[in-house]
């Protein structure tokens, strides 16, 4: 049960992150020489030793500015 609310929280802190990047953006579209955000995330699956069980794990979000 805990790992279920350690993926909910890291889940949710990493579309809280998202959002923050969007608005910023948004927020700064207009102004001259800015570059925007990119927010990457990824989904983790983990295998219990070859049981045959998996689980998935929301992973950290990461920034990037295009080029």
């Amino acid at each position: 049960m805990d790992r279920l609310i350690y993926t909910t929280l890291t889940a949710m802190n990493a579309r809280s992150r998202g959002q923050l990047v969007t608005a910023n953006n948004l927020a700064n579209a207009g102004t001259p020489g800015f570059r925007r955000e990119l927010v990457a995330q990824e989904g983790r699956y983990l295998s219990a030793g070859g049981a045959g069980v998996s689980r998935a794990q929301a992973g950290a979000p990461s920034l990037a500015s295009p080029r």
